[in-house]
């Protein structure tokens, strides 16, 4: 599994939807998790300080001039850092590994994943709730939270 997948959500069992157009070029994969840049979306950059706003539900690339002349509307299912959803990290992790932060990597769209090389105490875009979610012995699948979401407040360092 590569992408996320919303797995508890705090409003219940739907998956509500919003739809913000999407940045000039850029690829969607359905899984992908997003961001806003400018008014526009787009898919969550490797090894960066994105927030999360969201988990694409489409695959799509958009037109060099959507911006400003097609205006596709990208769905999304918008995440609170009280929702959660499963990913993959890209290398084995364990127990002691839960509630550490880390960052998204992209080894190219509809490919993300967990980088297990960025764990931390206290920076990072997600945060590992419970490895192994669904019982089965992975120690690669993770239930994570968005950890730095659009509305939080970041003290200055």
């Amino acid at each position: 599994m590569v992408g996320a997948k919303l797995s508890h959500p705090m409003g219940g069992n739907r998956e509500p939807l919003q739809h913000t157009i999407g940045a000039n070029s850029e690829a969607f994969t359905y899984g992908d998790l997003v961001t806003y840049a400018s008014g526009f979306l787009e898919v969550v950059d490797s090894a960066t300080a994105d927030r999360i706003d969201g988990i694409c539900k489409v695959k799509k690339t958009m037109a060099s001039d959507n911006q400003t002349v097609l205006k596709y509307e990208v769905p999304y299912i918008p995440l609170s850092v009280d929702d959660e959803f499963e990913m993959e990290l890209d290398a084995a992790a364990t127990v002691a590994n839960q509630g550490q932060f880390f960052t998204i990597t992209t080894g190219g769209t509809g490919a993300q994943t967990v980088s297990f090389s960025s764990a931390s105490a206290s920076v990072g875009q997600v945060v590992l709730i419970k490895l192994d979610p669904r019982g089965e012995g992975s120690t690669t699948r993770g239930l994570f939270r968005v950890a730095l979401n659009r509305v939080a407040f970041e003290p200055e360092t």
